[in-house]
C-alpha cells in the first residue's frame, strides 16, 4: 500500500538493501500512532506483517549474515510471526541479537514473556532494559540488574546488556561490567533505545571491546 511504498523509498534513500521485504497484495502496512501524554496505539491486527510466518524466510540467505537481529514485536504480532521470529535465530549462523521490545495492546501482550522467553533461549546476544529483563527472568530475590543479566546468561545468551536509568551492565564470560550515566531531559526519547544498540552492535561486529561498546552506545542513545 502507499504507506509500504513510503516507508520502502526512505529505507532505499539511505542505503538500506530491500530486496528481501516481501509484497503482500491484500493486507495493510502495520501503523503505531504515539500522542504524548497519552501514549502509543497500534494498529497491526491484519497487517501484512501479522500474517509473515516462516515461508517468508524462503531464499533469504538468513545462514550468510554475519548477525541477525530480532524483537519481541515480532513475536507479539501474531502465530505466525512468532513462528517466523523462531525459524529466523534457528536459520542464523552468525551473531543472533535479541531484543525484547515488550509492548502492550499486541496480539500477544498478555503472554509476552511467555512468547519472547523462547528467543532469548537461542540467541547469542541480548539487548534489554532492567524492568523488561526483570519481567522475563525475574525470579529470586535479588532484583538487580546484574543478578538478572545472570539469569538470563543461564539461559543461553553468552553476552546480555542491561540497560537502566543510571547505569548500563553488560554481563559476559569474563564478568559484570557496568557504566553509569546521565539522562538529560529529552524532547522525545523513542529510539534512544534502539541508537544505544546499533552504536553497541556496530562496535561488537567489528570486534571491538565491551567497554567500548557501551561508550559508543550510550553516545548515540544520547544524541
Amino acid at each position: 500500500d502507499a504507506a509500504g511504498e513510503r516507508i520502502l523509498e526512505s529505507l532505499s534513500g539511505e542505503g538500506i538493501d530491500t530486496q528481501w521485504v516481501g509484497r503482500d497484495p491484500a493486507r495493510p502496512t502495520g501503523l503505531m500512532l504515539k500522542e504524548p501524554g497519552t501514549g502509543v496505539r497500534y494498529y497491526r491486527s491484519g497487517s501484512a506483517a501479522s500474517a509473515m510466518g516462516p515461508d517468508a524466510l524462503l531464499g533469504v540467505p538468513v545462514a550468510e549474515a554475519r548477525a541477525v537481529l530480532v524483537t519481541g514485536v515480532t513475536a507479539l504480532i501474531g502465530s505466525e510471526p512468532h513462528a517466523a521470529a523462531l525459524a529466523f535465530l534457528g536459520s542464523a549462523r552468525g551473531l543472533r541479537i535479541v531484543d525484547p521490545n515488550l509492548r502492550a495492546g499486541l496480539w500477544g501482550s498478555d503472554r509476552r514473556a511467555e512468547l519472547v522467553r523462547p528467543l532469548i533461549d537461542r540467541c547469542d546476544l541480548l539487548l534489554a532494559g532492567a524492568a523488561e529483563l526483570l519481567e522475563l527472568v525475574g525470579d529470586g530475590d535479588d532484583r538487580s540488574a546484574k543478578a538478572a543479566a545472570e539469569r538470563a546468561h543461564s539461559r543461553g545468551p553468552r553476552e546480555v546488556v542491561v540497560r537502566s536509568a543510571a547505569s548500563v551492565g553488560v554481563l559476559t564470560a569474563d564478568g559484570w561490567q557496568e557504566l553509569e550515566i546521565r539522562r538529560d531531559d529529552a524532547v522525545d526519547p523513542i529510539g534512544a533505545g534502539d541508537a544505544f544498540n546499533a552504536g553497541y552492535i556496530a562496535v561488537r561486529l567489528r570486534g571491538g571491546p565491551v567497554d567500548e561498546a557501551l561508550r559508543a552506545g550510550v553516545r548515540c542513545g544520547a544524541a
